[in-house]
């Protein structure tokens, strides 16, 4: 595959390939390169024509915490003002993982995956299938216990989520669940 390149030169290709197939460190510092290349629009597609979202998504699953950490923030980025990246990461398995996070991470999974899944759940396609993944309660968790970061991607993904209207009712019924 030819080298696909970053507004500012990097290859992503090789950094997805890194992501993909190296040792744990390199997957850990590709993925952050990932995560501060989809900062910007254009990378954003050039990542996912370079292939970048499935690798994102089995780091998000089965990574090292801090790969989690980073990938989950990777997909974030990628999904943020980008539809076709939304669905694509839903379509390549990302919103459970995601899920789990929020759900079980650490601190900054939890902040990463909350953020990652606010952006999902901005695409109408992805509102059902967070809430079918489980998404609902941990996020109200979240936006009851968590720290200040995390109790603002959380409300912000429940909000989007609220767009459904299944999904207000399950929201309702979890947050009645938690005792709020």
């Amino acid at each position: 595959q030819p080298a696909v390149l970053a507004e500012d030169g990097t290859d992503i290709t090789a950094l997805v390939a890194l992501v993909r197939d190296g040792t744990d460190a390199q997957k850990e510092e590709a993925a952050g390169a990932l995560k501060v290349l989809a900062r910007i629009a254009d990378n954003r597609i050039l990542i996912a024509e370079a292939g970048g979202i499935p690798p994102l998504v089995a780091l998000v699953r089965d990574g090292t915490d801090a790969q989690k950490a980073s990938a989950a923030d990777a997909l974030g980025n990628l999904a943020h003002s980008c539809a076709d990246n939304k669905v694509a990461i839903a379509k390549a398995g990302g919103i459970p993982p995601l899920v789990a996070l929020v759900r079980d991470g650490t601190d900054e999974q939890k902040a990463s995956a909350a953020a990652a899944l606010r952006s999902l759940a901005m695409c109408d396609d992805n509102q059902i299938p967070i809430a079918q993944a489980g998404g609902i309660p941990p996020l109200v968790a979240l936006a009851r216990d968590g720290i200040a970061v995390q109790k603002e991607f959380a409300a912000d993904a429940l909000r989007w989520l609220a767009f459904n209207a299944d999904n207000k009712v399950a929201i309702a019924e979890a947050k009645r669940e938690a005792g709020i």
